[in-house]
């Protein structure tokens, strides 16, 4: 007797949103600090909800947005914390819960006239009825969320039609969900960027084919998936469409064709361990070598098939049983919170008549400790506003120190710059004078684009140095430095030289990484003669970009390398052509590279030169750690 079968293949995009946990961290810890405003704590609580992949936590951020979003009269944000909590629900299996807490969302979102929560809470909400069995719901909420976006996403307007589809085709409503497959796959056409999406609409045009004996175009679409999923290296769809292709030619009675697809499916479900596929494909091979009176062989796949199926359904009993178990734990649990609350109503009514009796001696009581309790309050505010105080100011300190010190570098190569006007009117060379002069707008330029950034950066002080960490390029911005001091260079007749023979990308605070090369740049310039040569180098080394910023000058003392990076009072230091120097800008060097990950040495021999090292993390390596972790 001849069984035919088709491949149940419902590639449902749900409409979740992607998860980072380390945003979640950060955002956490954010969210911590002090002095946010309602509209930033909003929006934090937001993105912890979104990101957070840990359910329980998620609906914990969730119901704080609700209540935030309740205080500030915010029924938008109200209903995104109802769609999180519902997502959190229907993480953990409970549909019933999902569900209410979508219907809630849902009746905010159209309190606040939001069409986005509106249809993609329709949408959240038709994958949550099609998951728990419930299709006619499903297919109500998806018409409606698809009749609300319009034309306005066609992104979401794809995946709510795909979905649709699917629950149609799960109905064995075979044309309408062919029609909805047709037009999500016109969408994404359209759109030209989406791979994954186009495989599936392939793969489930062709399914809705085979299930209304259309085989020749069956055929055809799901080859097309075959092709596009292997390209993603999608092995679980591409053996199940393996698999439908199989049944294509069975129902051709191209049994040889039937058997090399069934055969294709089930090593790639083997090799992936799909169990699914591997019972399913048995059972294939089973009825097709049996339409070919090979009954040696359908034997031994059938055999084969009810091994796999018994284990499977054991499997399946298996996690039933543990799922049974957990509720009668979770129920023992609350009968035993339902006992404890009698007897914490009990004990409180006990508390409550006790109460009544001291009273009278708890008011003087608690008089006593108010008095007590606001001297020690306001003993802790003015601590800590001493504290606030003292550490705006060692801020502020140090920040002008860095504006000073950094401002000194460009300013000082104008006195190189006089030098040479006065040597080229004494030769009366007029044609250099007017490079020296374009040279000094280049260099009036950059000291405008300097202030600029230190400007930028002052205003974003708040106590601290903010240290963002990012991608810097080492080669553009070690040439960005050494263009503010070629016309310092110049002057003093010194070579500044760049050697940097590879791509170095850091992950480092950019503002800090242009403050450090540029005080180690200054410094050596200062201290080296004329027709010195100061070099910037640098190479991997390891994990880590080794920096060289080399001199030919007067070189640093044993006794002053031991003091080299300390912060205290040190008396002015001058270089060669007398520049005057206070020491703050090595201190600086230190603390940044300590806030960024790095690390420092330092060799030097009096009269020869200096050569100062950094060592600082690469971007590469970062991301890499960020991956792992």
């Amino acid at each position: 007797m001849r069984r035919s079968f088709t491949i149940v293949f419902l590639l449902s995009q749900f409409f979740t949103f992607s998860q980072d946990q380390s945003v979640a961290d950060s955002l956490i810890l954010a969210l911590n600090e002090e002095d946010l405003s309602d509209s930033l704590k909003l929006h934090l609580i937001v993105e912890i909800a979104r990101n957070h992949n840990h359910p329980s936590l998620r609906e914990k951020y969730a119901k704080m947005l609700i209540e935030e979003g309740t205080r500030q009269h915010d029924l938008n944000m109200v209903g995104i914390g109802y769609l999180h909590v519902g997502q959190s629900h229907r993480m953990r299996g409970n549909v019933d819960l999902a569900i209410d807490a979508l219907i809630k969302s849902l009746d905010f979102a159209k309190k606040a006239d939001s069409r986005y929560g509106i249809y993609n809470t329709l949408g959240v909400l038709g994958d949550t009825y099609s998951i728990s069995g419930r299709h006619r719901h499903a297919i109500k909420s998806y018409q409606e969320c698809i009749a609300m976006i319009g034309d306005q996403d066609s992104t979401t307007l794809a995946i709510a039609l795909n979905n649709l589809g699917d629950t149609y085709y799960t109905l064995e409503v075979y044309d309408s969900a062919l029609m909805c497959f047709h037009r999500s796959k016109r969408i994404r056409e359209y759109l030209k960027y989406d791979p994954s999406g186009m495989a599936h609409n392939f793969g489930n045009i062709g399914l809705g084919e085979i299930a209304t004996g259309k085989l020749d175009s069956a055929e055809y679409h799901i080859k097309l998936a075959i092709q596009s999923f292997e390209k993603l290296k999608n092995h679980n769809a591409s053996a199940s469409y393996l698999g439908a292709a199989a049944d294509i030619y069975y129902r051709k009675r191209h049994f040889d064709k039937a058997i090399d697809f069934a055969d294709s499916s089930l090593a790639i479900a083997r090799k992936y361990g799909l169990k699914a596929d591997i019972r399913d494909n048995l059972l294939r091979l089973a009825s097709i070598y049996e339409e070919k009176s090979r009954f040696d062989k359908a034997y031994a796949f059938h055999k084969q098939y009810v091994t796999i199926k018994d284990s499977i359904a054991s499997e399946d009993v298996h996690t039933r049983i543990e799922n049974m178990e957990t509720e009668m734990k979770l129920a023992q649990k609350q009968s035993e919170i339902d006992v404890l609350t009698l007897q914490k109503h009990k004990q409180q009514l006990f508390i409550v008549a006790v109460s009544v009796v001291l009273v009278i001696l708890g008011v003087l009581s608690y008089l006593l400790y108010r008095f007590y309790l606001s001297k020690s309050r306001m003993n802790t505010i003015l601590e800590e506003q001493k504290s606030s105080l003292e550490r705006l100011n060692e801020t502020k300190d140090k920040f002008f120190s860095i504006i000073s010190h950094d401002l000194r570098g460009p300013v000082t190569s104008f006195m190189g710059v006089g030098r040479m006007i006065k040597q080229l009117v004494a030769t009366k060379n007029v044609d250099r004078l007017m490079d020296v002069a374009d040279e000094v707008e280049v260099s009036v330029e950059r000291l405008s684009s300097l202030l600029d950034q230190l400007l930028n950066w002052s205003l974003q002080q708040r106590g601290h140095f903010p240290n963002v960490p990012e991608k810097v390029s080492l080669n553009n911005l070690v040439t960005d430095v050494l263009d503010t001091f070629l016309t310092m260079a110049s002057g003093k007749r010194i070579r500044l030289v760049a050697k940097i023979d590879e791509k170095i990308d850091l992950w480092v605070d950019n503002n800090m990484m242009e403050t450090i090369i540029r005080n180690l740049v200054n410094n050596a310039l200062k201290f080296t003669d004329e027709g010195g040569l100061v070099t910037v180098s640098a190479h991997l080394n390891g994990d880590q970009a080794e920096i060289h910023i080399s001199d030919t000058g007067v070189g640093i003392s044993k006794k002053q390398l031991d003091g080299l990076f300390k912060f205290y009072a040190k008396k002015p230091m001058y270089g060669t052509e007398g520049e005057k120097g206070l020491g703050l800008g090595l201190q600086l060097v230190y603390e940044f590279l300590a806030l960024n990950n790095g690390a420092i040495t330092v060799s030097s021999e009096e009269g020869k030169g200096t050569t100062f090292t950094l060592y600082l993390p690469l971007f590469e390596t970062v991301t890499v750690d960020a991956v792992a972790n």
